[in-house]
């Protein structure tokens, strides 16, 4: 070992543990804090622990600790909830980041097919009205005398009457 490092392991152990210095062989020079660090001495480089000895998740809590998410209402809550619990667990983190991806795509065709089925179903609906003879769907956009918003807004109306109505 480095004579220059076994002095600054010797400083470090009396500084924290108050004790004496021990009788080590590399323990024998005085100390001297000039001599502790010199630029001409590479300074030791810290070692990285290999991944297989990491540990990536925090060992689970006691089922008394545990926290219900179902009992989260507020912002600061769900936010601690978050990056203590769910953060520190692997298999949700890879679920999550594969979530936005096939999530985002479902839910455009889920959006794409809602549109179409309503768009037909306000077809169907309005091809009814007609056949009754009710007004603002017996005429169509182009013969009512306002404009666009002015005749769907009048539709509007008719439908909401009728829903109160029946």
């Amino acid at each position: 070992m480095d004579p220059h490092l076994a002095q600054v392991l010797k400083a470090l152990q009396e500084t924290t543990s108050g004790s004496q210095p021990q009788n080590h062989q590399l323990s024998q020079q005085s100390y001297d804090p000039r001599r502790i660090y010199q630029p001409d001495i590479p300074l030791p480089q810290p070692v990285q622990a290999p991944q297989a000895y990491i540990q990536h998740a925090s060992p689970p809590l006691p089922a008394s600790e545990r926290v219900d998410p179902r009992t989260i209402t507020q912002w600061p809550a769900a936010l601690k909830y978050i990056t203590t619990v769910i953060t520190t667990n692997p298999a949700a983190m890879e679920r999550l980041k594969k979530t936005p991806e096939t999530k985002l795509q479902e839910l455009q065709t889920y959006d794409e097919k809602v549109y179409r089925a309503s768009v037909q179903m306000y077809g169907s609906m309005a091809e009814d009205l007609k056949s009754l003879g009710i007004p603002f769907f017996v005429i169509t956009e182009e013969e009512f005398p306002g404009d666009k918003d002015s005749f769907l807004e009048a539709r509007k109306k008719v439908i909401e009457l009728i829903d109160d109505l029946t």
